[in-house]
């Protein structure tokens, strides 16, 4: 079953709920399943055990805040739909995983809002695909069991603001998600037993 947890992203309760749960903002790591999956886990690992967090907003951060409600309203406008926001999802299938989607659509898709500078909006416009992420997305799809995702990049600065690519469920990638879940799984539970027992 999938649960749609109604609560402001970045708020305590967002923390709270997310809190030793594998997350889609790290999938490419979950999906490598290798040193950097082992990274996160140790970071997951601590806040379990917790420490205090430490929060941050760079400058892409701040933009995307920003920009992300005029993406938004721009998107829904070219589309003709509404988009639902939620806070956090999970889906029983996974054991301590989740996403925090930008956007539902109807009963089938979702939406990736990203504000990119001028260069990654120009190239993505060009064709070059390396400023979508699709691991991301691909977890996003996995998690929520939807037929679709649109990537959405925006940026106001230049005369075509919109750029939109939809993916769809890679089955092959997923299951490197689910393997990696797995693995997470046991390493933030290793971690956590590991400081436990410290004398």
């Amino acid at each position: 079953m999938i649960h749609y947890h109604e609560m402001q992203q970045g708020s305590t309760e967002w923390d709270e709920i997310r809190k030793g749960k594998l997350t889609a903002s790290n999938a490419t790591a979950i999906g490598a399943n290798g040193t950097g999956l082992k990274t996160y886990c140790e970071s997951i690992a601590l806040d379990i055990i917790g420490s205090q967090k430490d929060h941050y907003i760079n400058e892409v951060m701040e933009r995307g805040n920003i920009l992300e409600p005029t993406a938004r309203t721009a998107y829904e406008f070219e589309k003709g739909v509404s988009i639902k926001e939620v806070g956090f999802i999970t889906n029983d299938r996974y054991e301590n995983v989740g996403v925090s989607p930008d956007g539902l659509i109807t009963l089938d898709g979702g939406v990736e809002i990203k504000a990119r500078n001028n260069n990654k909006h120009f190239s993505l416009i060009l064709g070059n695909t390396k400023e979508i992420p699709y691991s991301q997305i691909q977890m996003t799809l996995l998690i929520t069991e939807r037929a679709w995702w649109d990537f959405v990049s925006f940026n106001p600065n230049l005369s075509k603001p919109l750029f939109i690519k939809r993916i769809y469920p890679d089955v092959k990638y997923m299951e490197k998600l689910e393997t990696g879940f797995i693995e997470g799984n046991k390493l933030i539970k290793s971690y956590v037993e590991i400081y436990n027992s410290y004398k």
